[in-house]
């Protein structure tokens, strides 16, 4: 054999080598937001279980018949400017600067400024809002914002969503 084919051979198994770690670990990727929707979900329907039970059972959402806020419900006050930091960070891009709309939909003044904190939360994580399911193209954070593999807190939620509603 020559020394051409020699190095080809080798330039070939690396190359393969490479191309198949590369597609294994997006796939572990994919697998990781996967999951984390999955449980995204999961906590959506147990809450909509428990505000459906709630409702029949005649008890205010959110609450356990002793005053008490349910472990489904988010409970948190946004703060405007942490908010405006996260819509800066992630959502910009798209629905552009004061929320005008772009690429993504307009925001300012828009029907999402009047959900409530938790259906903004499953919009966020599972793309699902109280009427329609977003397009592919908005993501979903389960894997949190910036890319930072946590979903994000409802301290977080509860900042941008109180930012769309200052637009």
């Amino acid at each position: 054999m020559n020394r051409f084919a020699v190095s080809m051979s080798i330039f070939l198994v690396l190359t393969g080598t490479g191309a198949f770690l590369a597609y294994r670990s997006g796939i572990s990727t994919y697998e990781a937001k996967e999951a984390a929707i999955e449980k995204a979900a999961e906590e959506a329907g147990k809450a909509k279980e428990a505000q459906t039970e709630a409702a029949t059972t005649g008890e205010a959402t959110g609450s356990n018949g002793e005053g008490k806020a349910s472990e489904t419900e988010v409970q948190v006050s946004g703060n405007v400017k942490n908010g405006e930091t996260i819509y800066s960070a992630n959502c910009l891009g798209c629905h552009q600067a004061g929320g005008v709309g772009g690429v993504g939909p307009k925001l300012a003044k828009a029907e999402a400024t009047k959900w409530t904190l938790n259906e903004f939360k499953v919009s966020l994580i599972e793309g699902k809002t109280p009427i329609k399911v977003l397009a592919a193209t908005m993501p979903r954070w389960a894997g949190g914002f910036g890319g930072s593999g946590k979903a994000p807190t409802d301290q977080e939620i509860a900042d941008l969503h109180s930012y769309l509603k200052s637009l």
